[in-house]
């Protein structure tokens, strides 16, 4: 790719990625959770029920976690469950660069 086309690439890009990931293990106690109703609607699909599981596993030894997503389902969940929601409108990163 052209340099010049790359950085107008680059500035274009409606958000940056989030700057901190990590991969967690599936654990047994988090597979146990996933597997237990959660509260609300019992729509809930099973990766968002292993997401769910996993944040609320992570938040009982990480104070400062969030959910990042966009789906309404799963963000309904987690405010029952009492994790708080990343806010992509009050975000840097929901603003376009450039």
């Amino acid at each position: 790719m052209h340099r010049r086309a790359h950085r107008t690439l680059c500035r274009r890009r409606p958000f940056t990625p989030l700057g901190r990931f990590a991969l967690a293990e599936i654990s047994p106690t988090v597979l146990a959770r996933a597997l237990e109703p959660f509260p609300g609607p019992s729509n809930l699909r099973t990766l968002d029920a292993l997401h769910l599981s996993t944040c609320v596993h992570l938040q009982e030894r990480i104070k400062n976690i969030k959910l990042a997503s966009y789906d309404r389902r799963m963000n309904n969940t987690a405010r029952a469950l009492g994790i708080p929601l990343y806010d992509f409108k009050g975000s840097e990163m929901a603003k376009p660069t450039g």
